[in-house]
């Protein structure tokens, strides 16, 4: 899937627990992480799969270059 705004969206899974995964997001902007959050295929599958999820936690992060200027 290709979507404006966003640079990597992969998705991974513990090689131990076929139950626990990880997704890696890195959008353009918070302009793109915003716009990815209000598209229709999101706003589809989130509800279920939050519903389907023992523990979800978003954790932002900016680049490190970023966060000491």
């Amino acid at each position: 899937m290709v979507e404006q705004g966003v640079k990597y969206f992969v998705p991974y899974r513990s090689p131990t627990d076929a139950l626990s995964f990880f997704v890696y997001e890195l959008y353009v902007d918070e302009a793109g992480w915003d716009a990815h959050n209000k598209s229709l295929h999101f706003l589809s599958v989130v509800n279920e799969l939050v519903s389907l999820a023992a523990h979800r936690e978003r954790v932002p992060f900016v680049p490190l270059a970023q966060s000491m200027a």
